[in-house]
Parts: C-alpha cells; structure tokens; sequence
C-alpha cells in the first residue's frame, strides 16, 4: 500500500501524463521508462517477482547523481495496482511514440493500395 505522499505523486504523474505532459523517455531496459524534472529523475518500471511470479510496478527517485532517494512498489495483489499500470502503460507508449505511430499506420491504411512492404527474396 503507498503512503499518502507516494499516492499523491502516482495520482499527478498519472493525470498529467494522461494530458500528454510528462515528457517520457525509453531507458536501455525495455520495461523501464525515465522523465527528468528539477534535477530529479523519476522511473517507472514492470515486472514479474522471480520467487512469486507475481505482477509488479516499481517507481524510483534518483538525484542528479544517480543516487537512489526513493523507491516503492505496487503488486498485482494490492489496491493501488491498476492506477500504477495504467501509468506505466501511458509512460511506455508516450516513450515509444505509439500513438504517433499507430496514427501514421492508420492514415497509411485508409490510403488505398497496398500496405506493407513485399518481400524481398
């Protein structure tokens, strides 16, 4: 369960992010995803627990150092676990330019003809 403080930053991430006002970044892993605001960076990530095989989302705060300041975590089990999903999914597509790209996909797909490259062999 997230402390009223932890719940209070997913709640603003969430909303804002939802606005299209977080500006996420991909990181080398790719379940993990970064925006940086006044020399802290916030992370969010997704997994599986090893041991348990249980759902997990993860938020870290680092300093402009790289040193941990703080970390918390939901799993699938707990109440605040589909909030910190649907974050974590936002996150993920506003890195990745999903949307912009499913929009491009589309209008390409509404243009008639062929889709998709032939094959080349």
């Amino acid at each position: 369960m997230l402390d009223k403080r932890s719940l209070s930053l997913v709640i603003g991430l969430l909303t804002k992010t939802k606005e299209y006002g977080v500006n996420w970044q991909p990181t080398t892993s790719s379940n993990s995803f970064i925006v940086t605001s006044d020399d802290v960076t916030i992370s969010i990530s997704h997994g599986t627990d090893d041991n348990t095989d249980v759902g997990f989302v993860a938020i870290s705060l680092r300093d402009k150092l790289g040193k941990t300041m703080d970390n918390f975590w939901v799993e699938e089990n707990e109440q605040e676990y589909k909030m910190m999903l649907e974050l974590y999914t936002f996150a993920r597509r506003k890195a990745n330019n999903v949307d912009e790209t499913m929009d491009s996909l589309i209008k390409k797909l509404s243009e008639g003809g062929e889709f998709g490259e032939k094959a080349s062999y």
